[in-house]
């Protein structure tokens, strides 16, 4: 009898957590998307891409690729900056339980 107390109460204690855990992840979103050279299409590495209100920046890689995780669901202002490039302000709102997707293409300046 001891036994299935104990193991009712572990199946009970396990069920609240993985429940509490599901809970936490659905109250943020993630940004994600990659960075290229309008002309070419090809990817920009060194761009450095900055979410306001936050100010997180992220230096994009070889791929072009940059990501933000845990992000509050809210509208942000993504700005992308690169030598000799124009900067490109977007804003996008996040969603909650989303990996959001925003590429962006830069002109080089002249």
């Amino acid at each position: 009898m001891k036994h299935k107390i104990i193991l009712l109460v572990v199946c009970i204690l396990s069920v609240l957590h993985y429940g509490c855990i599901r809970d936490i992840e659905e109250i943020v979103g993630d940004l994600s998307g990659m960075v290229t050279d309008y002309q070419n299409n090809e990817p920009l590495q060194g761009a450095t891409v900055t979410i306001d209100p936050t100010g997180k920046s992220f230096n994009t890689g070889s791929d072009g690729r940059y990501e933000f995780l845990n992000l509050e669901p809210k509208t942000y202002t993504v700005t992308i900056d690169k030598a000799n490039y124009v900067v490109e302000k977007k804003t996008i709102f996040v969603e909650v339980g989303k990996d959001n997707k925003l590429d962006v293409s830069l002109r080089k300046s002249f």
